[in-house]
């Protein structure tokens, strides 16, 4: 994969979220990487984890979904994506915080939703 600055690579993290192309998600993230899901899901350390975790989302029946608004706030090497997503008109919003290494791969990255949503 191409190097990608940071807020390259959270813009691409929400366009493979929006379609639901959760295979080609892990890449996205340095062999060291941690995840975190939004909770209840636990943190995931390492690639093979990641790669793990994303593949059973794939894996998964997920109704479709349609990301609705998106917004990046950058800061460094630290880019905060807001979305609403809308799956079965049900209207969800969320928040993932992204930390990048030198090389534009995600470093950390921790999911946010709103309660009740």
């Amino acid at each position: 994969m191409a190097c990608m600055t940071p807020l390259e690579t959270a813009q691409r993290y929400v366009d493979l979220v929006a379609v639901q192309d959760f295979a080609a998600i892990p890449v996205l993230f340095a062999p060291d990487a941690v995840w975190r899901p939004a909770p209840p899901q636990p943190e995931v350390r390492g690639a093979a984890l990641i790669d793990a975790g994303y593949r059973a989302l794939a894996e998964r029946d997920v109704p479709p979904m349609r990301v609705v608004e998106r917004s990046f706030y950058v800061d460094g090497d630290t880019v905060v994506a807001e979305f609403s997503c809308e799956t079965e008109g049900v209207l969800s919003e969320v928040v993932d915080v992204f930390t990048f290494d030198s090389a534009g791969l995600i470093r950390r990255m921790s999911a946010y939703t709103r309660p009740g949503s």
